[in-house]
């Protein structure tokens, strides 16, 4: 479809304004022809947005593949730090759980020496306990002693004195 440039009617214009017509008629050509180079057509932009989109699908099918290669190559640095950092919290979590233990093992036998002492001076306490009681035992016994003897004289005492007063 070629586009209608009115060249007969530019070299009668150039005519009437005083060109001759060989003349006039070689200007309407040159610029009729370019007007014809110049002028875009339908089809000419139809194929120019054809064009463009092959080159769109193109480049997105090429970028596709590219974020498909960066996102795999991603996800395998990811898995080896994921794995690294996996493998040293292991070895942090062994390494505390021996502290642990040993820091148990330590707390139990000072724990241990304190019952022992403990056990060792609750014994010696006991000990202790049971020589002052059979100390103040002794002493108790004497002491209930003279009081029942004493409540037997005073029983005595009594006695005779009423059996005085009344004969």
């Amino acid at each position: 479809m070629s586009s209608m440039i009115d060249t007969l009617a530019i070299s009668k214009r150039l005519q009437r304004a005083g060109d001759t017509p060989e003349h006039a008629d070689a200007v309407a050509e040159v610029f009729g022809m370019l007007l014809q180079e110049n002028v875009v057509r339908k089809v000419d932009l139809r194929d120019a947005c054809n064009r463009l989109d092959e080159k769109v699908d193109t480049v997105a099918a090429t970028l596709d593949k590219k974020i498909d290669t960066v996102a795999a190559t991603l996800d395998k640095k990811i898995d080896t730090v994921a794995e690294t950092l996996d493998k040293k919290i292991d070895t942090i979590a062994a390494t505390l759980d021996k502290k642990i233990d040993m820091v148990a093992a330590t707390l139990d036998k000072k724990i241990d020496m304190v019952a022992v002492n403990l056990g060792s001076d609750i014994r010696g306490l006991s000990e202790r306990g049971d020589s002052l009681a059979a100390r103040y035992e002794g002493r108790l016994s004497r002491a209930m002693l003279t009081l029942f003897v004493g409540l037997t004289g005073v029983i005595t005492l009594a006695t005779s004195l009423l059996m005085a007063h009344s004969h």
